[in-house]
C-alpha cells in the first residue's frame, strides 16, 4: 500500500500531502491581490516552497498569472536570465513557441537569440543566450517581462522566487530592489529565503537596497492542532490508527517542522501493520530510521563548527534557560565572552537563532541529534 505522507521537494508536494498554513495562505493571497512585496523566511524544511506551491496553485485556478523560480544551484546572471525567461514561458497557457513568439514580441531594445532544450525532468527548457555587450539590456528586458504582461492584461501578476538570499552572490541586489519599485502593484513579488542570518542582513541594514522595503512573514512549525486531523486521515485512510498521544510526541520532537514530521510519520506508518494501531514501539523503531538517514548529514554540520561552537551547541541542546549563569560557565570551563562569540557564531552558521534572550535551534530535529550523541 502507497505510504500517505510525503517529506520530499516542495515541489513534488500534491494537495492533499499539504496541511495547514491556511492564516499565511489567506495572508499571501491578499499581499498579491494588493500588489504587495513579502518575505517569506524560515530554516530550511519548514515549507516555504510547498507553501508557494500551494498559493500559486489557487492563484491560476483563480485566473492569475504567475511563475516560481528556485535560485538553488544559479551560478551566475547568464543562468539566472535564461531560468527566468524559460518559467515565464512555462507559465503562459500557450504552446512553447507560441508563447515564446509572444514574449519577444514585448521586448523594446533587443531581439535576443532563443535555444530549445529536451529535459528529462523539466521537458522543455528555453535559454536565452544573448552577447556580452547585450547582457545588461537582456536582464532588464526579462525582468520588465511580468510587468509588461501585467499591463497588457491589466491585473497583477505574481512572481515566485526561492532562495531569494542568493541574489547577493549573483550581483542582483540592487537591481531587484530596482525593478520591483519600477513596477509598483503590477507585480506581487513573494520571496522566500532559508539563510536567515544573511537576509536579516538584506532587511536590516540600512545601507542595502532591500532595507524595510518588503512586508516580512516569518515562517514556525504546523501547531499540532492542524496536525492531528491531518495524520489521523491518514492513518485511517489506510486502515490503520494512531493515538494522539503519538502524534503529539512527535511534534515535540519536531516542532511542527512540516519535513520532519511527515518523516516520522512515514516511519511509523511503516512500522504501523494494517489493522492495527501505532504504538511506542512504532515511534521509537520509525525513529530509529530517520536517525541513520540523517547522521551523514548531521555530521558534516556537526564537523563544521569549531570546538568553541560544538560545546555551545551541546549546551542549547540541553535546553539551559540562561547559559551564561556563573554555575553553568563554570562547569564547562568557559567564559561569558567565549559563550557569546560561540553563540555568535552558530547564529552566522544558521545553526542557532535567538528571540529576544531565548535561544533555539533553526532546525529541531538537529537538536534532537545532539541531544541523542550527547
Amino acid at each position: 500500500m502507497k505510504n500517505p505522507f510525503y517529506y520530499g521537494s516542495g515541489s513534488g508536494i500534491e494537495n492533499d500531502d499539504f496541511c495547514g498554513r491556511q492564516r499565511e495562505i489567506k495572508e499571501l493571497r491578499a499581499d498579491i491581490e494588493s500588489g504587495m512585496n513579502t518575505l517569506v523566511y524560515a530554516a530550511r524544511r519548514f515549507g516555504k516552497t510547498a507553501l508557494f506551491h500551494e498559493v500559486l496553485w489557487r492563484e491560476r485556478k483563480s485566473g492569475r498569472k504567475g511563475f516560481y523560480l528556485d535560485l538553488f544551484g544559479v551560478v551566475d546572471q547568464n543562468e539566472f536570465i535564461s531560468r527566468y525567461f524559460s518559467e515565464i514561458v512555462h507559465s503562459i497557457e500557450k504552446p512553447g513557441e507560441k508563447a515564446v513568439r509572444m514574449l519577444l514580441g514585448l521586448f523594446t531594445s533587443f531581439q535576443p537569440k532563443i535555444q530549445i532544450q529536451m529535459d528529462d525532468r523539466k521537458g522543455f527548457i528555453y535559454s536565452m543566450v544573448p552577447a556580452r555587450s547585450e547582457k545588461d539590456l537582456a536582464l532588464k528586458e526579462v525582468m520588465d517581462l511580468p510587468f509588461r504582461l501585467a499591463e497588457k492584461h491589466d491585473e497583477t501578476i505574481v512572481v515566485m522566487i526561492d532562495e531569494f538570499q542568493e541574489i547577493v552572490p549573483l550581483g542582483l541586489e540592487g537591481k531587484f530592489r530596482a525593478f520591483a519599485s519600477e513596477h509598483g502593484r503590477h507585480v506581487s513579488y513573494l520571496f522566500s529565503g532559508s539563510k536567515k542570518s544573511i537576509l536579516k542582513q538584506m532587511v536590516a541594514d540600512k545601507s542595502r537596497p532591500f532595507y524595510q522595503s518588503l512586508k516580512l512573514l516569518p515562517l514556525s512549525g504546523i501547531p499540532l492542532r492542524d496536525w492531528l486531523p491531518f495524520v489521523h486521515d491518514k492513518f485511517a485512510a489506510t486502515n490503520r490508527k494512531i493515538p494522539d498521544k503519538i502524534i503529539h510526541d512527535i511534534w515535540e520532537l519536531t516542532q511542527g517542522c512540516p519535513y520532519y514530521f511527515q518523516r516520522i510519520c512515514y516511519h511509523v506508518w511503516k512500522e504501523t501493520p494494517e489493522g492495527k494501531e501505532a504504538d511506542r514501539e512504532s515511534l521509537l523503531n520509525g525513529l530509529e530510521q530517520v536517525y541513520r538517514e540523517v547522521k551523514d548529514v548531521y555530521w558534516f554540520k556537526w564537523d563544521s563548527l569549531t570546538p568553541l561552537q560544538k560545546k555551545i551547541a551541546k549546551m542549547a541542546a540541553e535546553g539551559l534557560e540562561n547559559i551564561y549563569t556563573k554555575d553553568v560557565l563554570l562547569a564547562r570551563s568557559l567564559t561569558a565572552s567565549e559563550t557569546q562569540r560561540g553563540i555568535k557564531g552558530l547564529i552566522g552558521k544558521d545553526i542557532l537563532d535567538r528571540d529576544e534572550k531565548k535561544l533555539s535551534f533553526q532546525d529541531p530535529f538537529f537538536r534532537q541529534w545532539l541531544r541523542k550523541i550527547s
